[in-house]
């Protein structure tokens, strides 16, 4: 996916299947936990359960993968 790319993160909701990605390159699966009202932060739960924080301006891509 080229750089210049972002998806909204205000278009995710809870329970949402995405893949994160950076530089083009994928970095991780996850199902959404919550996110701020502006969606600038997301909260992922991983294949092993655990929680993490993302920021926008990290440089992450989401993308909603259709289940």
């Amino acid at each position: 996916m080229p750089r210049n790319f972002r998806w909204k993160w205000d278009d995710v909701i809870q329970h949402d299947l995405v893949t994160v990605s950076m530089d083009g390159k994928f970095v991780q699966e996850g199902v959404v936990d919550d996110r701020s009202v502006d969606g600038a932060f997301v909260w992922l739960f991983d294949s092993l359960g655990q929680r993490k924080l993302l920021h926008e301006h990290d440089g992450y891509d989401l993308v909603k993968l259709h289940r």
